[in-house]
């Protein structure tokens, strides 16, 4: 059973336009679930793509998508995003995820 999708995300007029929603409403009576963990890690707790970045954040998506469906609920269900990541300071990549030092 896939969770029925009435989220509402706010744009607000006044204020500068942007490809993201300043807001969102989740209407009472939806679910509220609240994933954590999504580490680029296999089902044997091994770290994929040690060296590339871009693909860990793939990694990461994937499996929170699967804890998703364990939820019966999809992407489009996701009201908020928090990324945290970590990768040294020699990182100098022109992968578009990462640290980049100047």
């Amino acid at each position: 059973m896939i969770m029925n999708n009435k989220i509402s995300l706010i744009h607000s007029a006044a204020l500068a336009p942007t490809d993201y929603a300043y807001a969102s409403r989740v209407p009472s009576g939806m679910n509220v679930l609240y994933l954590a963990g999504a580490c680029p890690l296999n089902k044997e707790g091994k770290i994929l793509h040690p060296n590339d970045y871009e693909l860990q954040a793939e990694t990461c998506v994937v499996n929170l998508k699967e804890a998703l469906k364990e939820c019966g609920a999809l992407l489009d269900n996701v009201v908020y995003t928090r990324v945290l990541f970590c990768v040294s300071r020699s990182f100098r990549s022109g992968n578009s995820v990462g640290y980049h030092q100047k």
